[in-house]
């Protein structure tokens, strides 16, 4: 093996910090190889009449513009960056790339390229390509998993931009990759590659591409991309709005919901140990220097394109909102925040399995290297807000519900209309001091100054009631999206469709996140309980407390039980043993019924002896007795 020079490893690992894409970082580091190959030297030891002899070459070649671009943007890389010469990148100019239409392929065209892809795998890659308008890249890191059946799309991970999206899943794409599935048995990877741990290669697919295009006698130069093209032209073409196809396609801009935007971007200054450089930067919307809604005529509506935004920013996981439900099965992921620090609680699985989540506020240790906070076990959570949740949405808690609600409207606009006429009464006396000031003597100046001084008073008093009123309007909880009779038959049918088969994690996520907005979360160590503040959408909150496990504490059967057992094996098999535990009201150390297995495993594990029938008829009225009274002890 080939050992990487030192050069080398510096130009990937500063790819690394910056959280370039891998296929960034093999573009970057082919175009610096070929640099280096062309003048047959190391590239640190070229300069900047090296790179623009460089450029003409590949102009002389005849590169395509955007081939051009992408050399460039490697080699200001590696001489800004991996060397740290910040006033070379200044004098590589990129290439200005001329305006061109895509080739687009009618409906027809698309059926005759797709039907001469010989090989099952690209072909079906390529559909799935063609009808959800994914790129190359996006096309073959999909998972089985993020083919979502029940909702109907496509989760796309890690698309350009590191960005995650939803994009739509026709009936006709779902039943082909279905067949597909039938057929080829991918284990993760949708289009897995030769060895199946790693997807499909990129070329694969290029090179069907061309192969196609061919047989098909198309004519036109197709690649993966021209199917994105032809993806989003043939929506619009069937009248879909425009701002849904920006959406579907991952491109988001705020002039297609009729917006003016101006300051969106800002330079920011850099300063070297020699030199200083300045880079351009996205700025915050509250930060941009003009945002005028509705200053044109939009693609749609600028609150349907507020709305379309919202949605996409709320599925990206930060530590400011949820996040998308993802495939794990804690229910509360993304939901959970520490009450020490703040900061969101982070899910990871353990057992044998991976399946048992536990939450973990790890954020401060890993960004800060702070002391982690708290830690809990997430079965119990999981199933106490389940257990909420329940009591929540039954039909007679969703009609005390909303009268509550009701009421607490009622009282919210009995105490707006009191402070309405505490302004009244408070506007009339400023009125009437300002009246009396202008009619007063201003030669008098003692008594003009008294009245200025009471009509500033009044004045204030305006202000402090104004103030209280804005307060109270701010402190109106938001209406659920769902309405009355939605919650009503969520309610009624929610046991249902929470315990079927078919009702995978996200779908319960999703459950949840429509009446919960968040959970507190905290440890009372003296009393050994997970403290749980839950944060309902319509502003109510309600305090779950659930036993912790104490530090070396373990399930095990309790002492007595196993005593029970010594003395009832004596008289009594196990099948009969488990019916006289259960019968008693007691359960294993994990809280399950006892059954004959359990009882064996409890017997073979403390070495207690079987029955044996052949005891004495009075021996077995004196253990029944003992037994007796074990069992009591057990159960108090």
């Amino acid at each position: 093996m080939v050992e990487m020079s030192p050069l080398r490893r510096r130009m990937i690992e500063g790819m690394t910090v910056r959280n370039l894409s891998p296929a960034t970082q093999r573009s970057y580091v082919h175009a610096i190889s070929k640099f280096s190959r062309h003048f047959k030297r190391s590239p640190n030891r070229l300069g900047l009449e090296d790179v623009r002899a460089y450029q003409v070459h590949l102009v002389s070649k005849g590169i395509s513009w955007p081939g051009l671009n992408q050399t460039v943007c490697a080699l200001r890389f590696f001489y800004g960056v991996t060397l740290g010469h910040g006033e070379i990148p200044e004098w590589i100019p990129y290439a200005r790339e001329s305006r061109t239409l895509p080739v687009v392929l009618s409906a027809d065209e698309v059926v005759r390229f797709l039907e001469a892809v010989p090989s099952l795998k690209t072909r079906t890659a390529l559909t799935a390509a063609y009808a959800a308008g994914l790129r190359t890249s996006e096309a073959v890191g999909l998972r089985i998993g993020d083919i979502d059946s029940r909702r109907m799309a496509i989760r796309v991970e890690h698309g350009k931009g590191g960005k995650d999206r939803y994009v739509m899943l026709s009936a006709q794409l779902l039943r082909i990759l279905r067949t597909y599935w039938r057929l080829a048995r991918p284990n993760e990877w949708l289009f897995p590659g030769r060895d199946g741990s790693s997807p499909i290669d990129v070329q694969v697919l290029y090179a069907a591409c061309r192969s196609a295009a061919a047989a098909a006698g198309l004519g036109k130069r197709v690649t993966v991309h021209t199917l994105r093209h032809s993806f989003a032209t043939h929506l619009l073409e069937n009248g879909t709005d425009i701002r849904i196809i920006q959406v579907l396609l991952g491109h988001n801009n705020p002039i297609y919901g009729g917006a003016y935007a101006y300051g969106r971007t800002g330079s920011a200054s850099e300063y070297g140990a020699t030199t200083a450089r300045s880079r351009r930067r996205r700025k915050a919307r509250e930060e941009w220097l003009a945002l005028i809604p509705k200053a044109h005529e939009g693609y749609v509506s600028w609150e349907r394109a507020e709305a379309i935004r919202k949605m996409v920013s709320d599925n990206v996981p930060t530590s400011r909102h949820h996040g998308a439900p993802k495939h794990g099965d804690a229910l509360l992921a993304g939901l959970v925040r520490c009450r020490r620090c703040g900061r969101k609680l982070t899910v990871r699985y353990t057992g044998t399995r991976h399946d048992i989540p536990r939450y973990s506020c790890w954020r401060g240790l890993l960004d800060n290297g702070e002391p982690r906070c708290i830690a809990f076990g997430g079965l119990r959570a999981d199933d106490a807000i389940e257990e909420a949740l329940f009591q929540v949405v039954e039909p007679g808690a969703i009609a005390a519900a909303v009268e509550a609600a009701a009421q607490a409207a009622h009282r919210r606009d009995q105490v707006r209309d009191a402070l309405m006429r505490d302004l009244e009464a408070a506007h009339y006396s400023a009125d009437r001091a300002f009246r009396q000031y202008d009619a007063s003597d201003l030669e008098n100046w003692l008594v003009a100054a008294e009245l200025e001084t009471r009509w500033n008073r009044a004045l204030s008093h305006v202000d402090g009631i104004e103030s209280r009123i804005v307060e109270h309007d701010a402190a109106k909880p938001e209406p659920s999206s769902l309405s009355l009779p939605d919650i009503t038959a969520l309610g009624g049918d929610l046991r249902a469709v929470w315990s079927a088969p078919t009702t995978d994690a996200r779908l319960k996520k999703r459950i949840v996140r429509t009446l919960i907005h968040e959970v507190i979360a905290d440890i009372d160590d003296e009393a050994s309980e997970i403290v749980l503040l839950i944060h309902w959408i319509g502003g109510v909150h309600t305090e779950r407390r659930l036993p912790k496990r104490r530090r070396g504490q373990r399930n095990s059967t309790s002492p007595d039980i196993i005593a029970a057992v010594r003395h009832l094996v004596l008289i009594a098999n196990d099948d009969l043993i488990a019916g006289i535990l259960n019968r008693n009201g007691l359960v294993t150390g994990h809280g399950n019924r006892w059954t004959r297995e359990r009882v064996t495993a409890l017997r073979s594990h403390h070495k207690i002896r079987v029955f044996r029938p052949q005891a004495s008829v009075r021996n077995q009225w004196a253990f029944k007795h003992s037994a007796r009274s074990l069992l009591l002890k057990a159960s108090m």
